[in-house]
């Protein structure tokens, strides 16, 4: 490539992303690199664009997210004798570097991902966040490195082929994502996070600069838990509220963002703007989120989807660029829309299921890991099997989390698991509790073998023995290693950013994370409650009411829209004889027997069917060969 080829390929690679930054563009060039940045300006609006760089313009950065303790940090690197141009987060970055080398990743406490270049030493690190918060993806041969926010900047690199990674195809219909560092598209990569990437004349290579500590914590009094949480819970609020733009909340009708919105209303000057969703219905989250926020008197606005917003998936995908197999990407579609006519930064309550345990499958892990150590030497697989398998559906569908009947397939998947439980690793009991297909119908569904490892590693059985902590701790790595930053954090980043609006997860803070996954588990679980150490900070704020509401998933009712017309065009669109046989990859009488079941209203059959349908649509709309 020429000089003038490499601009213009920059140039492209930020006009694609323009609504990740419609605020400014910037560009640096400097030995072979060039780097460019779309800025949505949050901080010191007036003064900083970017690229930045240090007094003696020798280190540069070009940076999407924010540096939430960038006033602490910055004044620790004022004492040190740096001087600084703006008040913006980014310039902290080039500054700590400049004083801690490779340790300053450490010192960061935010969301980001950045590059930096330092001329001096011509070597280019490029960094992404402990949780994976904000996105990072690159591409390599022997010709080029390339690197971006998004997937659609590479495809700007006019010879990259856009060929589908078989690999990977059993880990998205298994976990409806993909993990890092893998993406559907063939060669192209994303950082996972944590992690840091160095290159120089040298090479090319990945670091871990991060990784959770577990262990237990040096408390005297369980009064000393919940001290400790009230702090580290309203600092990390307190410090994603550090904005210049107006900033909101989503609010739901859970305790997570109701005690988020608890905070920004002790620390608010004026009324804060919350916004809720749902598809009008008595089951979704509405009226529990209207009551939160009569109390917390916010600014509330209440947003809806209906089956027309099926019509939506073509443009969502466009913006996902990863395949996500979850009708949960339209409301979150729809809240960032409307949050954004009026907000530039939304808080969320993403996060805090993990490390708190409060997902469904936390109980039963728990559940089982106590009754096996009570129960020692009993057969406890088919005891449990067998009782399991005596219960009506109906009866099951009072403790089934979600409002929809779980179903003949869905009692058969927990039997099946009760029977087995006792036999399986951790990583086995989590997928066969979160994931759709099984791996029997997925054999039968693709038209040729895929590789059939999940995670690609295996996890040693250590809770066979009825330690419900190491359990625990285990499947909160899975997710943090997964669900969390390749599902949760991938939706909510870009379909927010697809309106210019950032969204920022308090539950995120990693000291409050590393505190919660240590805490006891009499802090999380306490009589026959989750998130207790959670529902009494927010007692004590708010009311005991809301403060002892369930969880209610966050929940699309697709099985609601399968009669409609909209739903059938989606079948017709996208499931066709002559389309599936052009993809080659399913096997059209395996995949119309799942329709027929979807149709006739089988819960699950619909979210299996709504996955292949979402992977059908990115495949067409971004060309994918298969």
């Amino acid at each position: 490539m020429s000089n003038k080829e490499q601009g213009d390929l920059l140039q492209r690679m930020g006009s694609v992303i323009t609504h990740r930054g419609p605020d400014g563009v910037g560009y640096y060039s400097k030995d072979r690199l060039h780097m460019g940045a779309r800025r949505l300006s949050i901080i010191d609006l007036d003064k900083g664009d970017q690229p930045i760089s240090n007094e003696s313009g020798t280190v540069w950065t070009v940076f999407n997210g924010e540096i939430y303790n960038y006033i602490e940090v910055a004044e620790e690197l004022k004492e040190r004798g740096h001087v600084f141009n703006t008040r913006c987060d980014t310039e902290v970055i080039v500054h700590a570097y400049e004083e801690y080398g490779y340790s300053f990743l450490d010192r960061l406490n935010g969301m980001f991902a950045f590059a930096l270049y330092d001329e001096n030493t011509k070597k280019l690190i490029i960094a992404r966040d402990r949780f994976g918060e904000k996105p990072l993806y690159y591409y390599k041969d022997q010709n080029i490195f390339i690197f971006a926010s998004e997937i659609k900047s590479l495809l700007e690199l006019l010879n990259l082929e856009r060929r589908l990674n078989r690999d990977v195809l059993f880990q998205y219909f298994i976990l409806r994502y993909v993990p890092a560092p893998n993406t559907l598209f063939k060669d192209i990569y994303k950082l996972p996070a944590a992690h840091y990437i160095e290159v120089d004349d040298t090479g090319f290579s990945i670091k871990e600069y991060w990784r959770i500590k577990f262990g237990e914590l040096d408390f005297k009094k369980q009064e000393d838990y919940f001290e400790h949480f009230e702090m580290l819970f309203t600092r990390a609020v307190k410090t994603r509220m550090r904005a210049d733009v107006p900033l909101g909340l989503y609010l739901s009708s859970g305790v997570d963002s109701t005690s988020i919105a608890a905070v920004m209303r002790e620390n608010s000057m004026d009324r804060i703007s919350t916004y809720s969703i749902g598809c009008m219905s008595t089951k979704d989250e509405l009226a529990g989120a209207r009551e939160s926020a009569s109390i917390l008197n916010s600014l509330h606005h209440e947003l809806y989807y209906n089956e027309e917003s099926l019509g939506l998936l073509d443009q969502i995908i466009w913006h996902l660029e990863e395949p996500i197999g979850d009708a949960h990407i339209i409301p979150t579609f729809h809240l960032a829309k409307g949050a954004s006519r009026s907000l530039k930064v939304v808080l969320l309550g993403e996060g805090a299921d993990e490390p708190l345990f409060g997902y469904p499958f936390h109980k039963i892990f728990l559940l089982e890991t106590i009754i096996r150590r009570i129960t020692f030497g009993v057969p406890l697989d088919t005891v449990a099997s067998l009782l399991l398998k005596m219960v009506p559906v109906a009866i099951m569908n009072l403790f089934f989390p979600l409002p929809t009947t779980l179903g003949l397939e869905g009692k058969r998947k927990l039997v099946e698991y009760a029977g087995r439980m006792g036999k399986y690793s951790v990583v086995e009991k989590y997928v066969h509790l979160t994931s759709l297909f099984t791996f029997e119908e997925l054999s039968r569904l693709f038209l040729y073998r895929t590789k059939d490892d999940v995670f690609g590693y295996e996890s040693k059985n250590d809770e066979i023995c009825g330690n419900k902590d190491m359990i625990l701790k285990q499947t909160f790595q899975l997710q943090m290693k997964g669900w969390l930053q390749d599902n949760i954090l991938l939706r909510h980043d870009k379909l927010s950013m697809a309106h210019s609006i950032e969204a920022r997860s308090p539950f995120l803070d990693h000291e409050l994370v590393e505190f919660l996954v240590n805490a006891p588990v009499e802090t999380k679980f306490r009589n026959g409650r989750d998130k207790y150490i959670l529902r009494r900070f927010l007692s004590g704020r708010l009311n005991r009411k809301i403060a002892k509401r369930k969880k209610t998933p966050f929940f699309a009712p697709i099985e609601k829209f399968v009669k409609t017309k909209e739903f059938n065009r989606l079948i017709e669109d996208n499931l066709s004889e002559s389309n599936i046989r052009e993809g080659n990859i399913f096997d059209y009488k395996e995949l119309m027997i799942l329709k027929n079941r979807a149709v006739s209203n089988n819960f699950l059959a619909v979210k299996k069917l709504m996955s292949i349908i979402i992977f059908e649509i990115w495949r067409k709309r971004f060309k994918v060969s298969s």
